[in-house]
Parts: C-alpha cells; structure tokens; sequence
C-alpha cells in the first residue's frame, strides 16, 4: 500500500455541505486533472511506504515523552499530523466508508505545522529516537538518518510546498 499527499485548493471545498460531496468532487477532479489539486512532486514526496508512515507515527507517539519540555509542544502536534491511522482530518473524509483518506490539512494549519517544524532541530530529535527506541524497531528500520529525519523532512518540504502555493493538504493511501 502506498501513501501520499496532494496539495489542494481548499477554497474548492467550501461549497460542499458535506464530506461526501467533498469526496465526490475530489474523485472527479483528480480523474479530470483540474487545477484545484496538485500532486507533490517527487523530488518533495520520495517515500510512499505506508510502512515507514505507521514507524514514523509510532515513533513521534513515543517520542513526547522523552524530549526536553521546550520541543514536547511542537512534537505532540506533528504526532497529530503524522498519525496512523487517521490524521489531521478536518474536512471529515476519512470518516467516510472505504475512504482512502487519512488526512485532510487546511492552509492555516499546513503554515502552523510547518512553523512547528521549523522550529525543531530534526536530526536532535533523530538523536533521541535513536536512544530511546526499541531493539525490535532498531533492527526493522536501522537507518534512523534516512528511514525517520529523512521522513520527517519529506513532511517538512510537502508542507512548505503546501504553504507556498496556500493550499492545504489531503492524504491518502492506496
């Protein structure tokens, strides 16, 4: 199963009433290639494992507990964001039945998430995921430079990405 993110018009969505419709109009947007939704290039996007998103979730899960004070804000709300199973949902699409979404992420909240990326030293918090995880975790995905602040900077630039061109974000997985 693959994972991925869109950038998205969010002033699209605002005549719908309802998740339903929303998801209807994404469906045949994305099928007719309109402007209101942007794929993240590759450069940006490079992983796609649902894998490596449920590890990166568990990990910033875990991770609030042993950061200093000062970063345990900013982690706990990219814990909100990279989230196994459901995200950031606010347009209520991952609610819906056989939803292929997991998040949906306004543009004022896509530039606070990035400023709490912004915020945090990456590889310190790579550090002390690499103190603080499990011996199972440590043999399943060794590369914590590549495999969790290297995800964690996917994030990071996808959001940026986001922000620039003021859209917000939708997620999916299929």
């Amino acid at each position: 199963m693959q994972t991925y993110c869109s950038c998205l018009d969010w002033s699209t969505t605002e005549k719908y009433q309802d998740a339903q419709s929303i998801d209807e109009f994404l469906a045949e947007s994305e099928e007719a290639d309109h402007r209101c939704i942007r794929s993240i290039p590759s450069r940006i996007w490079r992983s796609d494992s649902t894998l490596q998103y449920i590890y990166v979730s568990d990990a910033l899960a875990d991770l609030v507990n042993h950061v200093a004070p000062d970063m345990r804000s900013a982690v706990a709300n990219l814990s909100l964001c990279i989230h196994w199973p459901v995200s950031i949902d606010e347009l209520g699409l991952a609610k819906l039945p056989d939803s292929c979404y997991f998040a949906s992420i306004s543009p004022s909240r896509v530039q606070a998430l990035l400023q709490e990326f912004e915020s945090l030293d990456l590889a310190a918090l790579g550090a002390v995921h690499e103190r603080t995880r499990s011996a199972d975790v440590s043999k399943e995905w060794p590369d914590v430079r590549d495999c969790f602040v290297g995800y964690l900077e996917q994030w990071r630039d996808t959001l940026a990405f986001a922000a620039k061109l003021k859209h917000g974000l939708i997620g999916g997985q299929g």
